[in-house]
């Protein structure tokens, strides 16, 4: 992209006889320059761009450009304030064209940049390429000015200051009804004798303060296109109050893209407020309090300030004015300081400069800006400075300042004043009751040079030529007609401005609210779908788990054990264990095979590896110490005495994975015992149980008539604990009290072959193998075989003791079930707990993030 260098008024005759190289340089300074802009703003932006190049001493030799600083216009929070930086890029490797003439273009290439331990931009890397293809391209370093040793600041007693500027009143900043301070005006009273003026008077090395009075005609300002440089006095017009009355009907006050931002208006010093809550009243000061008040002034002028001076300018080059000290009543309902009066009494003071150097911290890096004590501040927070006074011991000021109401802009958006409460550390000298001190910075001198500025009411085109005379009436004329157009087109532009920003912040509120919308449903459908995988998780867990009862139930109903069989298997595999593990034992030490301890020689013979290597030891001592010289051919077998076996050693394999099983079997018998399963028990009703008593009821054969059995119980069945062997399964029977009395129903009496099948029983349990589980017990063999009219007492009661043993053992299952059942619902209600918790965090953090989102990134 082809850029043009701006036009700087005297830049071609300034640089005219400077070397190629230096205008080259001048160029691409002025190109992105915007000092223009600034001109009677920031101190140094009216004076000539000075730069110092250092050649390069070596051949590829970096080339030194000093004091290039330059001024660019940033917006911050809303207003338009001047910023100090360096020529730079948003990205290294992009380049910049400057077209000279005869068509000769200079391409500047960014390269970097450089910051200082505060992070501030320091200097700024191109590469120039020469046009000519003979030349090779030069490295340039832009490096800013070194920083000067502070000096005194001086304050200007102002006795007749002019008011602070309304922005409601719509009218271009030359042409207001606030007159301006022409810098003629002050020069010329600054060199009028003493008699005119307060004499100068010294406070501390580094404060004065003197006395000034402006000119008594408030009508005379410079023209735009003056500017002030050549001292010329001009005449402009006097606005009447219908004319501002109408004006302020057309053209109101400029909305602020911020909402947080509003416009600030002060009323004029000595004048009352509309609501009549407050008075003010001028105020005469003695020259004590005046040096007292400038004293804290200037310390937090000082304190502001990052030092920076630009081209040779700083804050302490500055004409500083304080005057307008007003006296205001706030009639406040009920005051706990002053109880009496109703109110309160404030201090107002006016204070006229430019400005300060603010330092402006970003993420990674210090801006510089130039604007008044807290016109770069947010307007979202209350701020607050502790300052102590300078050569005081005093306890520090309180400076507060709220950008809500406590800031000023004019119709190009820059900071014309800003609002601070200053509570002193300690009372004034002479100021009574007034613990408050209000204090306006206002602009100095803010209506010149206002055409130049990027958003200029007039053009350059309207100048007359040097040395021509002008009619005043008829540049009156021209000024009204222009005057008049520019506020109608004004007007439309800021209706349409007005409803374009109301829909677009409508929009931009549905907008969000339709993401919020839309995070709020993106974090439900994520924890459904947790919950979905979860469920579908414990689903598949308890389908396994319903699959292995239902294979256990199978392999319960195929092979039936009883503890009777369990206890022989114990019996016959704890046999075996022990002689395995006696047979894996070393023999040596006679302990068992540790696991990866067994080693083998060539000989078959197999021991622990300690024994081993403790043996081998001693008889390789032994060999040193014995007087027969030889070849040492290794350890003796400990258990065969065959020689040479070191070169056998081996590792069988098998063996050591039989000792690596018979310690996990010894660890499992040791930690895991058998445990029986039962199957699920039915649920027992009240009605089975009453069903159940009624079959157990004493009845005739024809079952018309009967009365309820009372059976005897033996001794031996009362309060005595008993064995009683079935089919070789052993029951410990206790407390037969508790248990239930019944009788046998003569229907379900079994047929008299209880001998018969028990010596069936007997033969098959001699054949078998001492491994193999014997059949169930069949129930007959639990009854015994009486009448049709009477009742097997002594039979029946075995049966009924072990349908009470089974019935606890499913009663005990059952409980252990619910148990399960309950800790699985618990751990399910901390999960589903846990997963709603989750969501809600996603949810607070979505409506956070909105609420830390700025405004300013909305309407950019």
């Amino acid at each position: 992209m082809l850029y043009r260098p701006r036009h700087v008024p005297g830049a071609e005759r300034a640089s005219s006889n400077l070397p190629p190289l230096e205008l080259r340089i001048q160029r691409f300074l002025a190109h992105f320059d915007a000092s223009s802009n600034w001109l009677h703003v920031v101190p140094g932006a009216e004076e000539p761009r000075k730069v110092d190049v250092d050649p390069p001493q070596t051949t590829g030799a970096a080339i030194i450009v000093r004091k290039a600083e330059i001024l660019l216009g940033v917006t911050m929070n809303s207003a338009r304030v001047p910023m100090g930086t360096m020529p730079v890029l948003e990205a290294r490797g992009k380049t910049a064209t400057i077209k000279h003439a005869g068509d000769i273009l200079d391409k500047w290439t960014y390269e970097g940049l450089s910051r200082d331990k505060n992070q501030v931009l320091q200097s700024s890397t191109w590469t120039l390429e020469s046009p000519s293809s003979d030349s090779k391209s030069l490295i340039v370093v832009f490096i800013a000015s070194d920083q000067e040793e502070r000096k005194s600041l001086q304050l200007l007693l102002e006795k007749d200051p002019d008011p602070v500027p309304l922005p409601t009143a719509g009218l271009p900043s030359y042409a207001s009804s606030i007159s301006q301070h022409p810098s003629s005006a002050r020069t010329s009273t600054a060199d009028a004798p003493a008699t005119t003026s307060a004499p100068y008077d010294i406070l501390d090395p580094n404060l004065h303060v003197r006395q000034h009075r402006r000119r008594d005609d408030k009508r005379e300002s410079v023209q735009p296109w003056a500017q002030g440089d050549d001292g010329t006095v001009k005449w402009t017009p006097r606005w009447s109050e219908e004319e501002h009355q109408a004006l302020r009907r057309v053209r109101r006050g400029v909305d602020s893209l911020s909402p947080h931002a509003p416009l600030y208006s002060l009323p004029p010093m000595g004048g009352d407020d509309d609501e009549g809550k407050s008075s003010r009243a001028a105020l005469d000061l003695s020259q004590e309090t005046v040096h007292e008040l400038a004293r804290h002034i200037g310390s937090f002028l000082r304190y502001l300030d990052a030092g920076l001076s630009f081209r040779g300018h700083g804050l302490e080059d500055q004409h500083i004015y304080i005057g307008g000290f007003t006296r205001k009543h706030l009639a406040v309902e009920a005051s706990p300081d002053v109880e009496s009066s109703g109110g309160r009494e404030v201090l107002e003071v006016l204070v006229h400069l430019k400005g300060v150097w603010r330092r402006w911290t970003r993420t990674n890096d210090n801006t510089l800006l130039f604007t008044l004590p807290g016109g770069e501040l947010d307007g979202r927070g209350l701020h607050v400075h502790e300052v102590k006074p300078h050569g005081s011991d005093r306890e520090p000021d309180s400076w507060t300042f709220n950008s809500r109401s406590g800031r000023q802009l004019d119709l190009t958006k820059r900071v014309v004043a800003t609002a601070w409460t200053l509570t002193p550390g300690a009372a004034l000298h002479d100021v009574g009751v007034h613990d408050l001190v209000y204090v306006t910075f206002a602009l100095d001198e803010p209506l010149k040079g206002t055409h130049t500025l990027e958003m200029g009411f007039f053009s350059s085109s309207a100048a007359p030529a040097a040395g021509a005379e002008v009619d005043k009436g008829d540049v009156i004329k021209s000024m009204m007609h222009e005057l008049v157009d520019l506020k109608q087109r004004n007007a439309e532009l800021e209706e349409s401005h007005r409803i374009a920003v109301r829909a677009r912040k409508s929009a931009v509120e549905r907008v969000r609210e339709l993401e919020d919308v839309l995070r709020l449903k993106e974090g439900i459908f994520d924890s459904l779908e947790r919950q979905i995988s979860l469920l579908e998780k414990q689903n598949t867990a308890l389908q396994l788990k319903e699959a292995e009862l239902a294979a256990l139930r199978v392999e319960m109903e195929e092979h039936p054990v009883c503890e009777g069989d369990l206890l022989h298997r114990y019996e016959q595999l704890a046999e075996i264990f022990d002689l395995v593990k006696d047979t894996l034992s070393c023999a040596v030490c006679y302990e068992p095979y540790q696991k990866d301890e067994a080693t083998s020689l060539l000989c078959g013979h197999t021991f622990c590896r300690t024994c081993y290597t403790s043996w081998e030891q001693r008889s390789i001592d032994a060999f040193k110490l014995s007087p027969v010289a030889g070849q040492y051919l290794g350890p003796e077998c400990p258990e065969c005495r065959t020689a040479d076996v070191r070169r056998g050693r081996v590792r069988i394999w098998s063996l050591e994975e039989v000792v690596r099983l018979v310690d996990r079997a010894q660890r499992e018998i040791a930690t895991k015992p058998y445990v029986p399963k039962f199957d699920l028990p039915k649920p027992v009703i009240a009605r089975e149980l009453v069903e159940r008593e009624d079959r157990l009821v004493d009845v005739d054969g024809d079952g018309d008539q009967g009365m309820p059995a009372e059976l005897p119980l033996t001794p031996a069945s009362v309060g005595t604990p008993a064995v009683a062997t079935i089919a070789g399964a052993a029951v410990e029977l206790e407390a037969l009290e508790a248990l239930p009395v019944a009788a046998v129903p003569v229907d379900e009496a079994p047929e008299p072959q209880q001998g018969r099948e028990q010596e069936a029983m007997d033969e098959d349990r001699a054949d078998a193998p001492p491994v193999a589980s014997p059949p169930l017990p069949s129930p007959s063999l639990a009854r015994a075989a009486v009448p049709g009219d009477a009742f097997a007492i002594n039979d029946a009661l075995p049966q009924q003791m072990l349908d009470a043993h089974a019935r606890s053992r499913e009663q005990a299952r059952v409980r252990a079930l619910e148990d399960e059942a309950r800790s699985a619902l618990e751990a399910q209600r901390a999960r589903e707990d846990e997963e709603e918790r989750e969501a809600r965090e996603a949810r607070e953090q979505v409506l956070f993030e909105r609420r830390r989102m700025p405004y300013g990134q909305v309407f950019r």
